[in-house]
């Protein structure tokens, strides 16, 4: 099996301010805003950026800070991005002028960004990757979803590296929905010399009917590793996500060991991301788990 490595990352998050922050903040702020401290003009050669989506913004700059330069190959870098509600400002906003002003007033050059897409699209152009770009757009776990796909990318020959992202931007004041905006972005390589790097593994993944069910099958995943240690067990949840809570809770019954339970709110991809980066970060070896209505992902990481 073909090890794969998290060899660095980039994280902008307005309104947290340091890593301890991190699991519990999960809140968007008060308002929409702008990315006004972030000009992509000067770190990208694309054209009109001045009309990238704030999502996209996000996902380029934490991009931006994981890249290691012109040693890189653009025809085997990709892109893998995970949003969950990213577009609904653009949307909103297209539907406001539809309404107020006619199909006619809606800009030319601003409305592709209505799609998803158009945010790893934004990305791949601005850092030249070639190999290919995709787009995942689950509630809350789009994030692990682009971590998914780019390790067995990577495995598949598809790429040599790959950046996978989570991103999000603020929703307009009026929606009462609570989504965290901003940006992770993980680079993963498949580079041996990336040692002591630490290495990530994609354990199991689907739809789990009961407790037992989703037990037995990340207990049959982890058999496939030489995990010198036991694993701590982190779950990342919906905190509002009634149907996954009886999962979670059972989980320490069905494993036979403990399980950290980190609780996020709202559909938004980032928050999510944000609470698993400490366990993926860490040197420990650790079973990642993220679920979301009897949805999950299973990831095993650190130095094993």
């Amino acid at each position: 099996m073909t090890n794969i490595y998290l060899e660095s990352h980039g994280v902008i998050a307005p309104g947290i301010l340091s890593v301890e922050d991190i699991p519990k903040t999960t809140s968007r702020p008060a308002s929409a805003h702008t990315v006004d401290w972030f000009e992509a003009s000067r770190n990208a050669r694309a054209a009109r950026q001045r009309y990238w989506s704030d999502s996209a913004r996000y996902a380029f700059a934490a991009a931006a800070c994981c890249t290691t330069g012109p040693a890189d190959r653009p025809e085997r870098l990709a892109i893998c991005l995970g949003t969950s509600v990213a577009d609904y400002a653009a949307r909103d906003d297209m539907d406001r002028t539809v309404l107020t002003d006619g199909g006619d007033a809606l800009n030319a050059v601003s409305t592709p960004s209505f799609s998803a897409n158009m945010a790893a699209t934004r990305v791949a152009v601005a850092l030249q990757a070639r190999a290919f770009c995709s787009t995942f757009t689950s509630p809350f776990l789009s994030g692990f979803e682009a971590l998914w796909f780019g390790i067995h990318a990577i495995r598949a020959g598809h790429a040599d590296n790959v950046i996978a992202i989570a991103t999000e931007e603020a929703l307009p004041i009026d929606t009462g929905d609570d989504v965290l905006p901003g940006a992770v972005a993980l680079r993963l390589a498949n580079d041996e010399s990336a040692w002591p790097c630490r290495r990530l593994a994609t354990l199991c993944w689907g739809r789990a009917a009961s407790p037992r069910d989703l037990g037995r099958r990340l207990l049959q995943g982890l058999g496939q590793f030489a995990v010198t240690a036991s694993p701590t067990v982190i779950v990342i949840a919906n905190a509002h996500d009634e149907s996954a809570a009886p999962l979670v809770l059972a989980l320490p019954r069905v494993l036979g060991t403990n399980v950290e339970v980190s609780t996020c709110t709202g559909p938004g991809a980032l928050a999510p991301m944000l609470s698993a980066l400490p366990a993926l970060l860490s040197d420990a070896p650790i079973l990642l788990v993220a679920v979301h209505e009897r949805r999950f992902l299973a990831f095993v990481c650190g130095r094993f």
